[in-house]
């Protein structure tokens, strides 16, 4: 006879937290040669999964800068489970303003609480 089994899962779909504490912002600055295709288009994505970020060009099979922001948006997930995140890669200038701080800011509509920037010159 045939068995039939039933597994819970959540679906893929990050539960609601209350408040705005969770959302969080993540700026990274690039070479240029390594900028995945989605973030040269537009440089500010939201991603609450690692999956969204792997679907964006964020892989560990790349280059060791996309690796590395790999791995932080990882364990940033994994460790502040629904946590909205919104991650902006750009090119690094000559001079730094931090002035991409800003635009990621205005991206989530002034919502982000905390934000890590990586200057992406160190392994």
């Amino acid at each position: 006879m045939n068995k039939l089994e039933i597994i819970r899962r959540n679906g893929g779909v990050v539960k609601t937290l209350p408040g705005e504490d969770h959302i969080s912002g993540l700026l990274a600055y690039l070479p240029a040669d390594s900028i995945p295709e989605a973030f040269r288009a537009e440089a500010v994505h939201p991603i609450s999964t690692i999956e969204r970020a792997e679907a964006l060009g964020i892989v560990t099979n790349s280059h060791w800068h996309l690796a590395l922001l790999h791995y932080h948006i990882g364990e940033a997930l994994r460790v502040g489970s629904g946590m909205s995140l919104y991650v902006g890669v750009f090119a690094k200038p000559s001079a730094l303003t931090f002035a991409e701080v800003a635009t990621v800011q205005r991206y989530a509509d002034g919502r982000i609480r905390q934000m890590g920037v990586w200057m992406g010159d160190v392994a």
